[in-house]
């Protein structure tokens, strides 16, 4: 499944169960689009609950805060 979750000119869907790495999954495609030139208003991700979309938010916040820190301290 690694080589489909790096493809991200395709669509892609992940059904596993708990503790299997979808979340990671998921965030390091979103990472990649978004450092591809992805626009964020056109990046899709569907969750099943609240809690797995909240846990997404913060860990794609988490990484776009440490990003963007690490920008602001460069220049």
């Amino acid at each position: 499944m690694l080589d489909e979750v790096k493809n991200t000119r395709a669509s892609l869907w992940i059904s596993a169960s708990a503790g299997t790495g979808k979340t990671k999954n998921l965030i390091d495609r979103i990472l990649s689009l978004l450092l591809n030139g992805a626009e964020p208003s056109h990046i899709l991700c569907l969750t099943y609950t609240k809690a797995a979309a909240g846990e997404m938010l913060n860990r794609l916040s988490g990484y776009l805060n440490h990003w963007q820190q690490s920008a602001d301290s460069t220049t």
